[in-house]
């Protein structure tokens, strides 16, 4: 029989860094999207690791108030 993943509950602190799916889902967008402005707009802040691109919560939260004061 295998052992099933425990899945995260509202207890657990949210991942501080964030891989290409998960920053697609954290800013309610697709990962087409995400990789556009990586590689077109180079307006999300992000870093890599090895060969994976992660972003900072931190920073794709700074990211939106931008685009939010932007857009008044």
């Amino acid at each position: 029989m295998k052992k099933q993943a425990a899945l995260p509950t509202s207890d657990s602190p949210a991942p501080v860094y964030l891989n290409v799916k998960q920053a697609a889902s954290y800013l309610g967008c697709t990962i087409s999207a995400v990789r556009h402005q990586l590689v077109y707009a180079r307006a999300v802040p992000f870093a890599i690791m090895g060969k994976r691109i992660i972003f900072a919560r931190v920073d794709l939260d700074s990211y939106m108030a931008k685009l939010k004061k932007a857009a008044t």
